[in-house]
């Protein structure tokens, strides 16, 4: 829902992440609006499920997963707040959240595969799903989302970038969505381990149906 919602509002004003957002249309105030509220929610209720069904408390594993979701928080909080660098918010959203369907396609094939007969359509198609899963979770992750934090840490630190977010606040926000992608690195290398054991032959005829696990 977010993705493809996120697609058009990104492509109606000019691509400048720091753009304040009072001079922009009624329509696209509501929209960018509803976006970051719904994005800003799920990651309240997801925080909160997380905890509770690890028993509220926290593993070290937990620790990058849970950051990244109070460092997205304040960052979708902090831009509404400001009334400005909202299109830098919504850039990462888009990119970091473009591998879900995949991903969610590629935790139910592998779930679906334990209660499934031998041979069957799920056996067939997962680590087809799986392959592609971390081909395109590489890209977003090692590739897209570093270069887009590039980009928007230079933006935010341009003469017109600091008139439009104070240089303080930029200070605050370059490390929380660098924090972001740094955070996905142990995912990251899971997907390049996924990846080249897609592309060894040897993989797909001793595969192992056992118990999944989540990226």
């Amino acid at each position: 829902m977010l993705v493809p919602s996120l697609w058009p509002v990104l492509l109606d004003q000019p691509y400048i992440p720091s753009a304040p957002i009072k001079n922009a249309p009624q329509y696209y105030k509501d929209a960018s609006t509803a976006l970051l509220s719904l994005c800003s929610g799920y990651m309240v209720y997801d925080f909160i499920f997380m905890m509770k069904n690890s028993g509220w408390t926290i593993e070290s594993k937990d620790i990058p997963f849970l950051g990244h979701h109070v460092a997205t928080l304040l960052y979708m909080c902090g831009v509404r707040v400001m009334g400005s660098a909202h299109i830098s918010a919504m850039a990462l959203m888009w990119s970091g959240e473009f591998t879900n369907p995949i991903h969610n396609l590629h935790s139910i094939s592998r779930f679906a595969i334990q209660l499934a007969d031998d041979d069957s359509f799920w056996h067939l198609i997962n680590p087809y799903v799986e392959f592609s899963f971390a081909v395109l979770y590489l890209f977003f992750r090692a590739l897209v989302g570093p270069l887009q934090i590039v980009h928007i840490s230079y933006d935010l630190l341009t003469k017109e970038g600091r008139k439009n977010v104070p240089w303080y606040v930029s200070l605050f926000l370059i490390p929380v969505c660098s924090g972001i992608i740094i955070g996905s690195i142990p995912w990251t290398m899971e997907s390049w381990e996924m990846m080249k054991d897609g592309l060894d032959v040897k993989y797909h005829r001793d595969w192992d149906y056992g118990p999944g696990y989540e990226l």
